[in-house]
């Protein structure tokens, strides 16, 4: 072995296991003992959470545009809750939110005006309109039943009549002086020569000379042309008629409309947009007056509301109002709007269709509003995933935050697959704060991919998942649980449950020195166990009620643990538990099945011969192992290299399999596992098969950290219970994970009676004596006469030849084959949080 090789070896005859056992239950599970008293005042919902607080504080106040806010946190963080309740009394602007409507628009139908009034009076205002329009409907026929209409009335048609039979009397009194008679029949008027105030009969008209019937001729034609003078002028009288009574009715209606509106005004006269639009309904009133008269008629009202999209069948339509957006004016808080489904009609407000005749009509009181309305001057809170995920949504928002108005728009036309005519509201201009709550990694995306999305969402509340563990955030912990029952309508929790739950929330942020602040799984667990509490008619939650809703939580979700479970008790799947093997170890990983994590040993092999430095990861060559589990094996290869072979070629050939591995496998957490089998296949010494271990090493033979580490004690843990707790059983796991402990009661309980084992290392050497029962140096002399034995055998199958020296072979440089991944890794891993764990497996 070489001077550098012997000056890393550490003497490792002292190590014993009670060196690297951890015995003290404090380091197994962090126990927590706090007497909680009820808090006077609701304790801060943002405590523990500065980073993410300060963000949405400036978003509350930032008056500026762009300011909008992207809110980072975990699923399972009720941080909806959290922020409205943060944000019910803040300020997003410092001008008073207002209430909008649309009316009709009479000079361009489809174009509806906007109306802004003041917060919380568009209803009455609607409601004004609303019964103008019903007081006209009873003043106007009333008015038509006064005695002085009714006698004006009667005078015009009395005129009219009197004038008609004045004219015919004054033809009839010139047709007598002329021997002429008007014969009135079926057909019309008829003209013929009388005599002695008799019609003459053709003969006797006959018998007259030639000169007297020229004559009469003569007279039956000037009688004619009279007669067809007076039947010319009827309709002209007739429609004077109509005129003039057109025109009385006119005159009342006007009178009825003038006293109506100013009736109306005067309850108006506080709001000017409301007083301007109601001169504008009495122009069009007056000049559609005969939407009154009994004598309108409803062609060209029919015609004109079809063409305008108004309802045919309610002329009076175009006089109300659509209230699009209001607020009660009592109301002091800024309006903070969820919308669970951003469509785009969701979001922007979108003009509804009705069916009328066989064709599809609209008008401005079926525009009804979006979210990004009913938010003016608050609040709007968006799912990011379910934003981006609708078609046109993300583009409208950002449209509506780059032109600062709210325009309505249809899919059909944003999407250009049709071209019809439909309405197009006047925008609304945006007063709402918008609020995007996704995974970080969208944020992420967004940033780097949308140019214009830092633009538009300047801050970022970065939520996190865990806080650090101190007796403060303990008790507003504690305040927050009892709380969170309080406002379920659920019972108080006693002392000792709050106890146990604040160890679980350390056990959920997988770290015993900080504590989960998701509370979605903690008022799961307490609704369940105030079923138990109330069957047994207990006063307050305690430890034991919840501590069995989880037990019975983790049964509903463990069937296929169990299944697992049962294949290693049968000997289906090969994991022993007692005896000795050499390149055989057993590994832990971590399986995550709908939420829920268990941990599961698993068979690590190994097998060496003589060759030419290669290791080979059959995961990977079945393209099982992902990236980062291949990253693990390639490790082993420069630790092995940087140990045994500093001048010398590594004339190894090794190969390491996951044994019964038929899904992916991914995380490095097996590698220190698997550098151990190989020194076992190479020594020659047995490993013990009662001990498993995780972690992962580097080329210096360091051990690192993994995740899931609870999870993988304690699937080793139950494996060793149902064979049997011999007390050889146990874990070897990172030093650097021993903080991250937080043990299930029942693993802490055989630990303390020595049943059960948990050792901690920070080396490669520090782990050799508890798995081979031989000092680290011994072994790594063992290793080295193999590698000399390899060597050696290399060299003796070689062909000589007269011209070569195989000692050259130990002189020439010697580089590893390229075992790395066919695609270069990223540049950093991803974010390993603390429980998941990087070794594990995924179903």
């Amino acid at each position: 072995m070489s001077s550098q090789t012997r000056s890393q070896s550490q003497d490792h005859h002292a190590v014993t296991r009670s060196d690297r056992l951890v015995d003290d239950p404090e380091l197994l599970r962090r126990r927590t003992e706090i007497t909680v008293e009820t808090p006077a005042e609701q304790p801060d919902p943002f405590f523990g959470q500065d980073r993410a607080q300060s963000a949405v504080e400036l978003a509350a106040k930032m008056q500026a545009r762009g300011y909008n806010l992207f809110v980072a946190a975990p699923k399972d963080l009720p941080v909806r809750a959290l922020l409205k309740q943060h944000l019910e009394t803040a300020t997003a602007m410092k001008r008073p939110a207002a209430d909008y409507a649309y009316v009709y628009n009479f000079k361009f139908p489809y174009a509806p005006k906007l109306l802004t009034l003041p917060s919380g009076k568009a209803p009455a205002v609607a409601e004004a309109f609303d019964e103008l329009i019903r007081d006209l409907k009873d003043a106007i026929p009333a008015a038509f039943e006064k005695p002085e209409f009714q006698s004006r009335r009667r005078a015009m048609e009395n005129a009219f009549k009197e004038q008609q039979e004045a004219a015919f009397e004054t033809l009839g009194q010139q047709a007598h002086d002329r021997d002429v008679g008007i014969i009135r029949g079926p057909m019309g008027f008829s003209l013929a020569p009388m005599q002695d105030d008799e019609l003459m009969k053709p003969e006797d008209l006959k018998a007259l000379d030639e000169a007297e019937q020229e004559a009469r001729k003569a007279a039956v034609s000037e009688i004619q042309k009279k007669l067809e003078d007076v039947v010319r002028s009827v309709p002209k009288w007739e429609r004077e008629l109509r005129e003039n009574l057109r025109k009385l009715e006119r005159e009342t209606i006007e009178a009825a409309i003038t006293q109506s509106i100013d009736a109306t005004e005067a309850d108006l006269c506080e709001i000017p947009a409301a007083c301007e639009h109601l001169r504008t309904v009495k122009e069009d009133l007056i000049q559609n007056a005969d939407l009154f008269s009994p004598m309108m008629s409803s062609q060209g009202d029919g015609l004109a509301a079809a063409v305008s999209g108004l309802d045919q069948s309610n002329p009076f339509e175009r006089y109300q109002i659509n209230v699009f957006v209001t607020r009660e004016d009592t109301d002091q808080h800024v309006p903070i709007v969820e919308e669970d489904n951003p469509t785009l009609g969701h979001l922007v407000g979108r003009v509804e269709h009705r069916a009328e005749g066989g064709y599809l009509t609209t008008s401005f009181k079926l525009i009804k509003p979006g979210a990004l309305h009913l938010a003016d001057g608050g609040f709007l809170i968006l799912d990011a995933r379910s934003l981006l995920s609708e078609p046109m949504s993300w583009r409208a928002l950002k449209r509506t935050l780059q032109s600062g108005d709210i325009k309505i728009e249809n899919l059909t036309e944003a999407l250009s697959l049709t071209s019809t005519i439909t309405l197009e509201p006047e925008p609304i201009p945006l007063t709402a704060r918008i609020i995007l709550i996704g995974d970080a990694w969208i944020y992420h995306i967004l940033s780097t991919y949308d140019p214009d999305f830092s633009r538009y969402f300047k801050l970022f509340a970065d939520f996190e998942e865990s806080i650090p563990r101190s007796q403060d955030n303990e008790c507003l912990l504690a305040h927050t649980y009892q709380q969170l029952a309080q406002s379920n309508d659920l019972s108080e929790i006693d002392t000792d449950g709050l106890n146990y739950l604040i160890e679980e929330a350390s056990r959920e942020a997988g770290d015993s020195q900080r504590l989960s602040v998701k509370s979605d799984k903690v008022l799961e667990t307490l609704m369940e166990a105030q079923q138990y509490a109330a069957a047994a008619e207990g006063q307050a939650i305690t430890r034991a009620e919840i501590e069995r809703a989880q037990k019975q939580k983790i049964h509903r979700a463990s069937r296929v643990r169990d299944r697992m479970q049962e294949q290693l008790l049968r000997g289906i799947s090969l994991v022993e538990t007692t005896g000795q093997e050499v390149g055989q170890i057993n590994g832990l990983s971590v399986y995550q099945i709908a939420g829920y994590a268990f941990g599961k040993p698993s068979r690590i092999t190994a097998r060496t011969r003589p060759g030419s430095g290669q290791i080979v990861d059959i995961e990977r060559e079945a393209r099982l192992g992902g990236p980062i589990h291949s990253k693990g094996v390639m490790v082993l290869s420069g630790y092995l290299a940087g140990r045994y072979a500093l001048t010398t070629p590594l004339s190894l050939h090794a190969s390491i399999v996951l044994e019964q591995s038929y899904g992916g496998v991914e995380g490095d957490s097996a590698s220190l596992g698997e550098l151990l089998t190989i020194l076992s296949a190479l020594s020659g010494c047995p490993v013990k098969q009662s001990l498993a271990i995780t972690g992962a090493v580097n080329q210096l033979g360091e051990v690192q950290a993994v995740g899931g580490v609870n999870e993988k004690v304690e699937g080793f843990f139950d494996l060793c219970s149902e064979r049997g707790l011999s007390g050889e059983q146990g874990v070897i796991l990172p030093s650097s994970n021993v903080q991250h402990l937080m043990l299930r009661p029942d693993v802490v309980s055989a630990c303390q009676a020595g049943k059960f084992s948990v050792y901690a290392i920070s080396t490669l050497d520090e782990a050799i004596p508890i798995l081979f029962d031989l000092p680290a140096e011994t072994v790594h002399k063992r290793i080295e006469a193999t590698l000399e034995g390899y060597a050696k055998a290399i060299r003796g199958s070689l062909p000589q030849r007269p011209d070569s020296k195989i000692d050259q072979i130990s002189e020439a440089p010697f580089s590893l084959p390229d075992e790395g991944p066919s695609e270069p890794p990223p540049d950093t891993p991803p974010e390993q949080p603390p429980k998941s764990d990087v070794g594990s497996r995924k179903l």
